[in-house]
């Protein structure tokens, strides 16, 4: 199609996703499985032996261990974009495409810490 070439804005969205770093103290839990032993005397007639049970016990120890840890923050905005194509031709909306980004943003993000 020949004719002048018209541009108009469309706007898409664009979502991202960035992780937020934060320092955590955690629970860190280790155990171990230790033998206890019960002995008793028994006696059977003259003669008296010890008689002993074991059996296992599990013991664990709570310590406190800083992390970190992130939390996934999601959003969009709509960006325009121009399109331009020949007079007559028209628009018509494509597929959806995704694909990874990685961008540099510096913002100062103050925090509330309690």
């Amino acid at each position: 199609v020949q004719g002048p070439e018209i541009c108009r804005t469309e706007y898409e969205s664009e979502c991202w996703t960035k992780q937020e770093e934060h320092d955590v103290e955690d629970d860190v839990v280790e155990c171990e499985t230790v033998q206890d032993e019960k002995c008793d005397d028994e006696t059977s007639g003259y003669t008296t032996f010890t008689k002993c049970t074991k059996w296992p016990r599990e013991v664990c120890n709570v310590s406190k261990k800083n992390v970190k840890k992130y939390t996934p923050i999601t959003g969009c905005t709509k960006e325009p974009r121009e399109l331009c194509a020949p007079a007559g031709c028209g628009f018509k909306e494509g597929a959806e495409v995704c694909y990874d980004k990685t961008q540099t943003i510096v913002q100062d993000a103050p925090k509330e810490e309690c």
